[in-house]
């Protein structure tokens, strides 16, 4: 059985009174039934925006908003431009930022925007922060863990590393801290054995039927590890992080990979607990397993694309076509310009 799905674009009126500069690296999000864009790079003018738009639909059709401003008064409350930052949505009311490419250099900091007052804060965060990147990406775990993989840091070099904050109080995790990892295995030893990813879901659907028909050979652990990766996509569906395509410093990569979740701490344990961040704090838990590749429409490497959620299933968009990024050009700021492509991109969509 096949499913057919037909895809008809459009290109909606917007008030020609209210509209902002096309740009790109920027954040878009839709919290509370309503769009978000924030930042981006306007290459007309070698500009770092921090600008924040709402999306505004009223009997005038749609209006873009500039908000936020009430905290331009002191620079100190309001985050200055970037580009290739990453957001996730909490709560359906605050906007997480993280990163990005400023005329100062690949930043490090959180900023928080609450819809409902539309204002900014400026992240106090605990622990070691996460290395200042750009062209990350970054998925809200278990309602509560930004996890933050890949990206460009200083030299343009591509990071290896994960960020993983909690959201709630607001500090860094260091992933592998033994002495956390041992505390933790008395407590939560039953709920998560050993830091293995096979833990199952009861969840239903395409990727997670995918999943359960491979054979232990086709989905042994990825011997490469794909953390260290740049202009990918990761999406959270079925209880599972997927990691697609993007830039591994020598060339353009089409593998899937995908991260299996154990359920969320059961209620009983204190969410204020150190423990409660076991197993996601452990080195063992981050094992990737790459998905062999099935169909007769194969996406082929790509990054710089974009990926969203279709129901269970994942719908992939543009990218590089088979081909290595661009690194003539240079960005106002001094760092290499990969933003723009040497060859045509794709405009094709793929669903797995």
């Amino acid at each position: 059985q096949h499913l057919q799905l037909y895809f008809f674009w459009s290109n909606p009126y917007i008030n020609p009174k209210n509209t902002v500069p096309g740009r790109s690296g920027h954040t878009l999000v839709y919290p509370d039934s309503k769009f978000y864009l924030f930042g981006g790079y306007l290459s007309s003018e070698s500009t770092f925006l921090n600008t924040m738009h709402m999306l505004v639909f009223d009997e005038n059709g749609m209006n873009w908003k500039e908000i936020g401003t009430n905290s331009k008064d002191e620079a100190s409350n309001y985050p200055s431009g970037r580009y290739g930052h990453s957001c996730v949505v909490w709560k359906e009311q605050s906007l997480i930022f993280f990163g990005g490419n400023t005329k100062t250099g690949r930043s490090s900091e959180v900023w928080i925007f609450d819809v409902k007052s539309e204002t900014w804060t400026k992240g106090t965060v605990k622990g070691v922060a996460a290395i200042g990147r750009d062209s990350h990406t970054a998925t809200l775990i278990w309602d509560r863990y930004m996890v933050i993989i890949g990206g460009l840091i200083g030299g343009n070099e591509i990071c290896d590393e994960y960020g993983l904050l909690d959201l709630e109080s607001m500090e860094w995790i260091k992933i592998g801290d033994k002495e956390k990892e041992k505390d933790s295995s008395g407590i939560l030893g039953g709920y998560f054995s050993g830091g293995s990813n096979n833990s199952t879901t009861t969840s239903s659907g395409n990727l997670t039927d995918a999943i359960e028909q491979l054979s232990d050979d086709e989905s042994d652990p990825s011997v490469e590890d794909p953390k260290k990766v740049v202009y990918h996509t990761t999406v959270l569906t079925d209880n599972k992080l997927y990691l697609y395509g993007g830039w591994n410093g020598s060339k353009t990569r089409g593998d899937l990979y995908y991260l299996a979740l154990p359920p969320p701490p059961p209620s009983s344990l204190s969410l204020t607990d150190p423990p409660t961040v076991f197993p996601l704090s452990t080195s063992q838990f981050w094992r990737w397993s790459k998905i062999p590749h099935r169909g007769s429409n194969l996406p082929p490497p790509l990054q710089s694309h974009s990926a969203s959620l279709l129901g269970s299933r994942i719908l992939i968009y543009g990218g590089w076509d088979r081909t290595p990024p661009s690194t003539t050009g240079t960005m106002s700021n001094g760092s290499s310009d990969r933003t723009s492509p040497s060859t045509i991109c794709s405009a094709k969509i793929y669903l797995f």
